[in-house]
């Protein structure tokens, strides 16, 4: 490919990322069909029902119009945390009792 043609082809390139940027902002900025439908696009089985059941809680009183927000805020969020079982196990496979919760999460140090 000679430079011309590579020159064509990053203008090409650059050009169509910035045809796409308006309308991408643009959705961003007005909420992307409701921030209702967003919250609740991640949730599975049992947690939906519960979780909504939150949101009815904080919507029925205007004076928790802050604590409605911050629920829809961490709903929002959920996906991007995540507990993971933690259990520990003998040299034959056998679980054994351990209360993590004094640990903090990557204090291995404590454990040696």
């Amino acid at each position: 490919m000679t430079t011309s043609q590579r020159k064509r082809v990053l203008t090409y390139i650059l050009l169509a990322v910035l045809a796409a940027v308006p309308p991408v902002a643009a959705y961003m900025i007005l909420g992307g069909g409701g921030k209702e439908k967003h919250a609740f696009s991640h949730m599975a089985g049992h947690n939906q029902r519960q979780l909504q059941r939150v949101l009815d809680h904080y919507s029925r009183d205007a004076a928790d119009s802050l604590k409605l927000q911050a629920a829809k805020f961490l709903i929002d969020n959920m996906t991007y945390h995540f507990g993971v079982p933690q259990t520990l196990t003998d040299l034959y496979g056998n679980e054994v009792e351990f209360d993590f919760s004094p640990f903090p999460v990557g204090d291995f140090r404590r454990l040696c």
